[in-house]
């Protein structure tokens, strides 16, 4: 009687340790999937983060470049609008006349609003969005005066021109 006690738990534990087994593959297999799915998202979210970082960078940059060009901007002029291409994308820059310059307004100068618009056109994942950020400023044209006197800097001192 003993010998076939030992025999029916034998055959028993046999299926209980194949069971197990599937089991803990299963186990496995869903929590690997899992951990894919989340680096995925993971690295979808650091390259939108990128992505808006390098727009904002395109932006501000777009618009000092505008204003470091020397623009057809007047007091008859209403709007200027341009492209300025960059290294990892572009900014698109529009000038808008807010206030004109006169006696009536109680300023000598005209206010304009500039925008830019920058565009991230990096290499991101198929399906994935472009970082875009846009970035405005207020200005005044004014004519400058820039004086004739300057300085020259040298390892041997200082030479006034």
């Amino acid at each position: 009687m003993s010998s076939s006690g030992t025999i029916r738990s034998r055959a028993a534990e046999r299926g209980f340790v194949l069971a197990t087994t599937l089991l803990v593959t299963t186990l496995l297999t869903v929590m690997l999937a899992a951990s894919f799915l989340l680096v995925s998202a993971e690295q979808r979210t650091t390259d939108n983060s990128f992505g808006t970082a390098r727009a904002l960078a395109l932006a501000q940059a777009g618009l000092q470049n505008y204003f470091s060009q020397a623009r057809g901007l007047s007091d008859t002029s209403t709007y200027d609008s341009t492209r300025i291409t960059l290294v990892l994308g572009y900014a698109d820059v529009v000038a808008t006349k807010v206030r004109p310059s006169g006696a009536s307004t109680g300023s000598q100068l005209a206010l304009w609003v500039v925008k830019s618009s920058g565009v991230a056109t990096s290499p991101v994942l198929a399906g994935q969005t472009q970082g875009s950020r846009t970035v405005a400023q207020f200005a005044q044209l004014s004519q400058g005066v820039l004086p004739a006197r300057a300085a020259l800097v040298a390892l041997n001192g200082l030479k006034v021109i």
